[in-house]
């Protein structure tokens, strides 16, 4: 006979993962634009984060249960893809 194998555990052991990963990806967010705001270094590199960020977010949300931080996701990357300059609405981001 085969093992059994507790696809509750398992699922519930991606969506913790994707928890924390979320968190570490809204810290990212959270760094980059505060560089934004400070100006310092390099512009496109923090947007480029960010945007990474965000788009790591909204591609995982989904696949582990949790729709409505894709869809929030998603509304805050084709947000910030549509500015035309960052820096004017770093508030809302």
């Amino acid at each position: 006979m085969g093992k059994h194998v507790d696809v509750g555990a398992i699922l519930a052991n991606l969506s913790a993962e994707f928890v924390d990963d979320c968190l570490d990806n809204l810290d990212e967010c959270d760094n980059a634009v505060a560089k934004l705001r400070a100006k310092s270094g390099n512009t496109q590199s923090h947007y480029d984060n960010l945007h990474r960020h965000v788009h790591s977010i909204k591609g995982t949300a989904g696949t582990f249960g949790f729709p409505a931080v894709g869809v929030i996701a998603h509304r805050l990357e084709d947000f910030v893809e549509a500015l035309e300059n960052i820096h004017n609405h770093l508030d809302e981001v």
